[in-house]
């Protein structure tokens, strides 16, 4: 028989293993956002794997195994970012036809004229046909071919927004960021554009691809106009394919794109008067070309321009005078076709496919159309409703919570920077203070009187679309809208504020500014139901990083208004920089579908692995301060083996998880794109950092815990 004194203790044992039991179980989040993003995050994992060898596959070995997607190209969470943010648009799409303010309708008279498959056939082509005669009577095009090729090169980047041989923009001044400034840059290519080359497909086999395409277009053109009792130009018509493919490429090879290569900042001309351009030995007619701009303020002599990749124009001015004026002018409408193409009858996407490497889907394109501040600009409109949603604003506030800590965080870890003399310090302190945010987006949006006030030329100015309007012609109305608002911010500065559906994250140099757009306010970003320290590892890194491009290579030179500093010189952050170079250049991944091994280019990517790393450590130590203020962390149900510091980290992974690569994105991911491939972002930046490798009891020399790191905080 049990004594008393042992019943007692045993009793004391229940109680107290009940009382655990209970405490752990008030510990775990069993909402079913959790239930479910824990069984998902867990899914992605594969414990074969040890974390100390390999994270990346320890944190994502089994997306693609899990995964839905084609494995036909970079696919990673921001698919499922889109697809989530579309869900919530559909809902507060369906309040639509309620809503009588003018933009909405607007809105709606545009996305159903995108899908009215019936009067895309019915008009398309010969809006295109008419279109491209009005262009050919508009430059006086004769049968000598007698045209002024620069005022054509000017009107049709003016006239339809679209970049040629020369690329205008409008850019802040580095030297006052309250006024624009007007640059021009090299081509826009059109055939051998970045995808292509990319392909490692011979020049012979691009153009091939290119004439083929181009042959059926004509042919589907010719006889839609005759159908039609119409006419397609006789210089149109009797183009030289092959020609105007030889043409393109020649001023390929003196672009930068060429090298494969950012241009160097040093062939800028800054400060050029529009007199001393006139006065250099062109062949080229600037005086013009400028007339074809329609920019006023060109009229004036003493006027500065910026020419980047001032080389470029040297030699396109050598092949312009070389090549007939029948080539150019025959480009230059064959660039319009193709830019129009969408905005014809699906036939014509088919055709396309092949150049393009992607299936044409009416629905999909005008999804993208509404939603893009870049085609369209009608993003502001359906942002406003999407802004207007009262979860958006809850999320939006708890967004800002974890912007305020991670700022503090920033301020608090400045002096820790052991690279950084006491003068750079306060200037970085200073620039950290002025910094301004964007999140999801600004009030200006809620202003329902500023939202018709912006889209009022085409609601009811000159440019005013109606119901009866063909799509076609309602884009090149918007077009014109478009680019008359670009030409007047080069004399009227207006701070556009960011869609909420953009899925952008930036930083501002001129205003040293960071905007976060509101789709990073959704899953599988930021999640208001799931523990912060998921969200700091995935939204919390997002932010985190963009603060770290405030003090890149390109961000410390300038200062907190945004100012160039032009004696900028700091030999020892070029020493930090140059450990990140030489790392990450031994990043190499070899293709299983070609056996080509691709590495990363360091150098090219120097900033963004700066960001990454920098970023990284931040929203770490920014989330182990809120751990440390408030006790409202709560555990996975599906990883409780797993630390909240831990989580942090597979989180951090799991946002960049991706499916397997192809050979074309190999090597835009390795050779083109200015951020290492996703696994590298993963590996490098835990790599260098020393919480990482505690947290994980990574052995010294181990491969997530090397001896040698780079570590910038």
């Amino acid at each position: 028989m049990l004594s008393m004194k042992r019943i007692f203790l045993i009793l004391i044992l229940f109680v107290y293993k009940n009382i655990i039991f209970a405490y752990k179980e008030s510990k775990m989040c069993l909402n079913d956002e959790c239930k479910r993003i824990s069984f998902i995050m867990r899914s992605f994992m594969n414990f074969n794997v040890h974390p100390c060898d390999d994270f990346y596959r320890f944190a994502c070995g089994n997306w693609s195994k899990i995964s839905t997607f084609k494995k036909t190209n970079l696919i990673n969470n921001e698919r499922e970012m889109t697809k989530n943010t579309k869900l919530i648009l559909n809902n507060i799409a369906t309040k639509q036809h309620r809503e009588k303010n003018k933009s909405t309708v607007l809105l709606n008279t545009v996305n159903m004229a995108c899908r009215n498959k019936n009067a895309i056939i019915q008009f398309g082509s010969k809006m295109l046909v008419q279109l491209l005669n009005e262009i050919v009577r508009d430059w006086k095009i004769n049968r000598k071919n007698k045209i002024n090729i620069e005022y054509a090169i000017a009107d049709i980047w003016r006239r339809y927004g679209i970049a040629n041989l020369i690329s205008p923009d409008i850019i802040p001044d580095e030297q006052n960021v309250s006024i624009n400034r007007l640059a021009f840059n090299e081509i826009d290519l059109k055939f051998f554009h970045t995808s292509a080359i990319l392909s490692k497909r011979t020049k012979q086999a691009i153009a091939n691809t290119c004439l083929s395409m181009m042959k059926n277009i004509l042919k589907n053109l010719i006889n839609d106009a005759m159908n039609m009792s119409l006419i397609l130009p006789e210089i149109f018509v009797n183009s030289k394919l092959a020609a105007i493919i030889d043409f393109e490429f020649n001023l390929f090879k003196v672009s930068s794109s060429f090298k494969n290569t950012p241009y160097n900042k040093s062939t800028i001309i800054k400060d050029l008067k529009i007199k001393d351009l006139l006065k250099m030995n062109f062949s080229f007619n600037w005086a013009d070309y400028f007339l074809g701009l329609r920019i006023p303020s060109l009229s004036n002599s003493t006027f500065q321009i910026l020419l980047i990749n001032s080389g470029y124009f040297i030699y396109m001015d050598k092949i312009l005078k070389s090549t007939p004026n029948s080539t150019i002018i025959a480009y230059l409408l064959w660039i319009l076709v193709l830019n129009r193409i969408e905005f014809l009858d699906d036939k014509y996407n088919k055709i396309v496919e092949e150049e393009r490497k992607q299936t044409f889907s009416r629905n999909k394109f005008c999804d993208t159309y509404i939603l893009s501040e870049h085609l369209s600009g009608l993003d502001l409109i359906i942002g406003s409703l999407y802004a207007n949603n009262i979860l958006i604003n809850r999320i939006k506030n708890e967004c800002e919570q974890y912007v305020n800590t991670l700022v503090d965080t920033y301020l608090e870890r400045v002096d820790r920077i052991k690279w950084l003399n006491k003068r750079k310090k306060a200037e970085l302190v200073e620039k950290i203070k002025k910094l301004s945010f964007q999140i999801a987006y600004s009030k200006l949006i809620l202003n329902q009187t500023w939202i018709d006030h912006h889209y009022e030329e085409l609601i009811d100015g000159p440019l005013k679309i109606s119901t009866s309007d063909p799509f076609f012609t309602m884009h090149s109305k918007i077009t014109a809208w478009k680019m008359n608002n670009l030409v007047s911010s080069l004399t009227e500065t207006v701070d556009i504020p960011l869609s909420p559906l953009s899925a952008d994250a930036s930083y501002s140099i001129s205003k040293n500014r960071i905007q976060i757009g509101g789709a990073n306010l959704r899953p599988p970003f930021f999640n208001i139901n799931l523990p912060k320290a998921v969200n700091y590892g995935s939204f919390g890194t997002i932010v985190a990083h963009e603060i770290g491009h405030a003090f890149d290579s390109v961000g410390t030179m300038y200062d907190s208004n945004g100012i160039h500093k032009n004696n900028y010189s700091e030999k020892f952050f070029d020493n930090q920089q140059q450990c990140l170079i030489e790392q990450y250049n031994k990043f190499c991944y070899t293709s299983a579908e070609s056996w080509e091994t691709f590495c990363v280019d360091g150098e090219m990517t120097k900033n963004e692995n700066f960001a990454d790393n920098i970023g990284l450590s931040i929203s770490f130590h920014a989330y182990r301060k809120h751990a440390t203020n408030f006790d409202d962390n709560k555990t996975l149900p599906w990883l409780k083996q797993f630390s909240d510091e831990q989580i942090f980290f597979i989180s951090f992974a799991q946002s960049f998880c991706l499916i397997p690569f192809n050979d074309n994105a190999l090597h835009y991911a390795f050779l083109a794109d200015e951020h290492a491939p996703y696994f590298v972002r993963i590996l490098g930046s835990l790599m260098n950092n020393p919480q990482f490798s505690e947290i994980f009891h990574c052995p010294v020399g181990s491969k997530m815990n090397p001896s040698k790191k780079c570590i910038i905080l």
